[in-house]
């Protein structure tokens, strides 16, 4: 029966006569098939039980012959009290029966593969029958808050998934028989240590550990997940440490390791070769990240974003793109590499202790002059109040103006093929904001004087924040490859000579876009652009305007 509009009151006496019924369901999220009693009706011959939102506080049937019963939203508090032969019953869904308190014994139910008690916050134990179901294939007790207890072990081989997200006053973690199962979250999971025989998982390939506040210390038998390719442990706040042996995860892709008590990482990081994302990020204590992750050749993320401790960064592996260490409040020094990396972006915001100096001439003898065939940077936010001095074109407010260009100073020497232009904004906040969970987008318009009026021509986005402590400096460079405006290709023609005559007016604007209101309270205080040179091994060009 489908979704009723009205309450329907269904009388036992209806099933009774029914002796052949195989297939009954009542379903839909509303349903309000309602019935006083199902006792003694006999359901001897039904093979599918579906009712959604099922009124009664029990499930008094006999149906030896039940293959799949479905009961979602349910009222149940629990199934029956005798042990039912049930050897045929394959799958129990009772996601989301919030008065659901306890399991009946389940021994007899030997071929069931699927117990989906989802949502079960009420559910305070699990029967110890269920460690012995040797076909379970899903054990899913996803926010069964009240579950404090599991038993010792699930001795299913067959078992694919398991779910304990949410269990916050979950105390123990099973020993697992089953080595099937290819991810595991443990979100938000009362547990304070995981057993060694976690190493079992051998197919596992995720593992989350998310909001463990009771978690204090990881296993070394962590190092045998050969196929694990991400873990995150995320706001673990008790984890002090971690196995020294982590680096055996050879076929680890990402690591996030965020809101810890960690002060320094283990060495042994550096060992993961295939790591492509690592984040360190909001481990107050951190006082130095491993130098050992400058040999991740793999490694093109580094999010070390406010580690309030660390003073100084490690040297860079050669293929990173993407640094933040944004909220990094104590770093003052940055590492020799960073002048050498190509194609960067680099999130220093609220930095306040940073060597702007040295910051200063990294951007301009590396980064303001590219490779030939792409950018070196692709953004970097910074503290500071001042465009840089060598933008040649820069003005008060957010807005400059191009008019018809001057020949460009002499380039570096070699340095004689334009492939860009490099944009700069100084964001200034009126009000301090101590709750910014808020993202405001910095832009660009490129606007072009005809007739008197300024017309829209193209549009730049160049990155991201929230609420910064000082004044900042942000820095964007648009390549050739990037350019998709009538103004960037006239000035980036790859032709011999490029453009002869160029007669308009251009203005530039910096804008904030934010979907709150918040972003009334910063603007852009200055703005700057100017042109970006390559080396190019070709004969030299003569560049004209």
């Amino acid at each position: 029966m489908g979704k009723a509009n009205s309450e329907i009151q269904i009388n036992p006496y209806t099933f009774s006569k029914m002796t052949e019924l195989r297939f009954l369901k009542f379903y839909g999220s509303e349903n309000k098939c309602m019935v006083s009693s199902l006792e003694g009706v006999p359901f001897t011959e039904v093979r599918y039980f579906e009712w959604h939102q099922y009124p009664l506080k029990t499930l008094d049937i006999h149906a030896e012959n039940l293959v799949s019963l479905k009961m979602p939203g349910s009222k149940v508090k629990q199934l029956w009290d005798d042990v039912q032969n049930l050897v045929n019953l394959k799958k129990i869904d009772l996601w989301y029966s919030k008065l659901l308190t306890k399991l009946p014994d389940l021994s007899l139910a030997q071929n069931l593969e699927i117990l989906d008690l989802g949502g079960c916050s009420s559910l305070t134990e699990t029967h110890s029958s269920i460690q012995y179901l040797n076909k379970l294939e899903v054990l899913d007790l996803d926010r069964c808050e009240s579950l404090r207890t599991l038993p010792t072990s699930i001795q299913s081989k067959y078992l694919k998934r398991l779910v304990l997200r949410g269990c916050s006053n979950l105390k123990n973690f099973p020993e697992i028989s089953s080595s099937g199962i290819h991810r595991l979250d443990l979100t938000h999971v009362g547990i304070k240590e995981l057993p060694s025989s976690i190493d079992r998982l051998s197919k596992l390939d995720t593992l989350k550990i998310h909001d463990c506040t009771s978690l204090e210390s990881l296993p070394s038998s962590l190092s045998m997940f050969k196929s694990l390719t991400s873990l995150e442990i995320i706001y673990c706040p008790k984890l002090k440490r971690l196995p020294d042996e982590l680096g055996n995860l050879k076929a680890l892709e990402e690591l996030r390791v965020e809101g810890t008590a960690i002060r320094r990482p283990p060495e042994s990081l550096g060992q993961l070769s295939s790591l492509q994302i690592l984040s360190l990020s909001d481990n107050s204590n951190l006082e130095r990240a491993p130098e050992s992750i400058r040999h991740l050749s793999k490694l093109t993320s580094l999010f070390i974003s406010d580690c309030k401790m660390l003073q100084t960064l490690p040297e860079l592996p050669c293929n990173l793109h993407d640094l933040d260490a944004s909220g990094c409040t104590s770093l003052e020094a940055l590492p020799a590499s960073l002048s050498s990396k190509f194609y960067l972006s680099v999130d220093l915001s609220n930095c306040l202790k940073l060597d702007l100096s040295e910051l200063s001439e990294i951007i301009k003898d590396r980064w303001m002059k590219q490779s030939y065939n792409y950018a070196s940077c692709r953004g970097i936010y910074f503290p500071g109040d001042e465009i840089l001095k060598l933008f040649r074109y820069q003005s008060m407010g957010s807005s400059v103006t191009l008019e018809t260009p001057p020949p460009p100073p002499p380039a570096p020497a070699g340095y004689n093929k334009l492939m860009g232009f490099a944009f700069c904004a100084v964001i200034a906040f009126s009000v301090p904001d101590h709750h910014h969970y808020w993202k405001g987008y910095l832009y660009c318009d490129l606007k072009v004087k005809s007739e008197g009026s300024y017309g829209h021509l193209h549009s730049w986005y160049l990155g991201e924040f929230s609420y910064l402590e000082s004044d900042h400096v942000f820095l964007k460079i648009i390549s050739y490859v990037e350019a998709d405006s009538v103004f960037l290709r006239s000035y980036l023609s790859d032709s011999e000579d490029l453009v002869e005559s160029f007669e308009e007016v251009y203005e530039v604007y910096f804008g904030i876009r934010c979907p709150h209101s918040q972003c009334l309270d910063c603007e852009v205080k200055k703005c700057g652009i100017d042109f970006v040179y390559a080396q190019d091994s070709r004969r030299p060009k003569r560049l004209k305007y």
